[in-house]
């Protein structure tokens, strides 16, 4: 009889050949402490000592017909110990590649927010970059306006032969004072209004701001713009071309807004004349118009229209009056089509202090009783009552004005409207200039009519 190996000392073989294969492979990657490493190690030593306890008991077996592994059955066996150890080594050659697959998803994970900024730097660049050249040019101006008032100094100096220049006549010193000090003063208010970046029309608003301007109030006296405003609630008022034309293209969209709500950038900046005329343009195309007065703190709407003191925004919100339990709510306007719902009679700081769940069926329902509605809060960027409401609405306009907002403060209430919730914004500029605004000479002319 023939004797071959014992099949399991064989297959133990393998296993030690594998293990020492994968060790090798975990050693070229790792240092000798690594974890990997030892526990390589380990299955290696393991897998000896088996071989080494099996070897003492037999040696060979008997090679008869009953007890004799197929040649077939050794090689498959053979195969499949080389492929686990071939599998082991593969997978310690994709770990590193696995960590930079990560790494660079992380960096793809960060580009978005890279570009952001690089736009936030190049429209700062660009912002920079007019105020640098209008500075140049004011420096300029300056230079060949104090030159001109010096030679004429010295040529007055040179006719009358000033010949005691440390005590020189009064009468002359006064008049250099007066011309260094008007100088001193014209510069000093160019370098303020530098400072503060005003945006002066509508064209350079849209391109630094990337926002839409839906209309333009145009620049008048502060008698005019008073008179105005106190005609807002007669039935012959007239609302401005600038206005008129928003309520048309708002009107006229596909997905119409139902709820637009009107804000102020900065405390100098009132909101409440832009959001009744466009109100009162509205109503005047046949629109059934809802002005509501969301203003709790200084309620200009209901000053304006006469209805201070009544029910309204805060009796809802405070839940001692629904809007269905009461008509008296909203309150008819001299306009057609046109009703107020007044801020109301609870003493309160804000839309801030009421339910989130309110205000959502607050909103709602005025919804279903108006085509539009026109909402007026308190300034974005001084109270949070704009940023509570800016989720509920289809349209945010921000009031800006030519003359006091700085183009700073711009981007931050954009922002503030944004991460509340906006679903669209645009601006609406005052004190634009009445030649280089769509609509301003004409409707200048009309608003000084009226």
């Amino acid at each position: 009889k023939t004797s071959v190996t014992d099949p399991q000392i064989e297959g133990l073989r393998q296993l030690v050949i594998s293990a020492e294969a994968e060790y090798a492979a975990q050693r070229q990657i790792y240092q000798d402490s690594a974890p990997q490493v030892i526990r390589a190690l380990e299955k290696l030593n393991a897998v000896k000592r088996q071989l080494a306890q099996r070897e003492k008991v037999t040696k060979n077996v008997s090679n008869s017909e009953s007890s004799t592994p197929s040649a077939a059955y050794l090689e498959i066996q053979t195969r499949l110990n080389g492929s686990k150890a071939r599998l082991a080594n593969l997978r310690a050659q994709l770990d590193p590649v696995n960590s930079d697959i990560l790494k660079y998803e992380v960096r793809m994970s960060n580009i978005p927010v890279l570009e952001a900024k690089m736009m936030d730097i190049q429209r700062n660049r660009i912002v920079f970059e007019q105020q640098y050249q209008e500075n140049k040019k004011w420096s300029e101006q300056l230079q060949l306006a104090k030159g001109g008032a010096a030679s004429q100094i010295v040529s007055a100096a040179d006719e009358t032969l000033i010949t005691k220049p440390v005590a020189p006549e009064p009468i002359k010193y006064v008049v250099l004072a007066t011309a260094v000090g008007f100088l001193l003063g014209l510069f000093y208010s160019f370098a303020r209004e530098s400072f503060q970046l005003p945006v002066h029309t509508s064209w350079q608003l849209a391109e630094l701001t990337a926002l839409p301007v839906a209309a333009s109030i145009p620049a008048t006296s502060k008698a005019l713009a008073k008179r105005h405003a106190a005609s807002l609630p007669d039935a012959s008022f007239r609302p401005i071309e600038s206005f008129r034309y928003m309520a048309f293209s708002l009107l006229a969209k596909e997905n119409r807004p139902g709820v637009v709500l009107f804000t102020a950038v900065g405390e100098e900046v009132d909101s409440s004349i832009a959001a009744a005329e466009f109100a009162v343009a509205t109503a005047k195309t046949g629109c059934k118009t809802i002005l509501v007065d969301c203003d709790l703190r200084v309620p200009r709407l209901s000053q304006m229209f006469s209805q201070q003191g009544r029910s309204g925004v805060s009796d809802i919100l405070g839940r001692t009056i629904l809007p269905g339990e009461s008509s008296d709510l909203f309150v008819s306007t001299q306009h057609e089509n046109l009703l107020i719902l007044p801020a109301g009679t609870l003493s309160t700081s804000g839309l801030a202090d009421f339910v989130t769940s309110h205000l959502d069926a607050m909103v709602g329902d005025l919804r279903q009783k108006a085509d539009m509605v026109v909402v007026n809060c308190p300034p974005v960027d001084v109270f949070a009552d704009t940023s509570r409401l800016a989720q509920y609405v289809d349209e945010t306009c921000l009031v800006i004005s030519a003359k006091s907002t700085s183009y700073r403060a711009i981007p931050i209430a954009q922002e503030i409207l944004t991460k509340s919730g906006a679903k669209s914004i645009s601006i609406v500029l005052t004190n634009g200039s009445p030649v280089d605004e769509p609509f301003g000479t004409r409707s200048l002319g009309k608003f000084r009519t009226q």
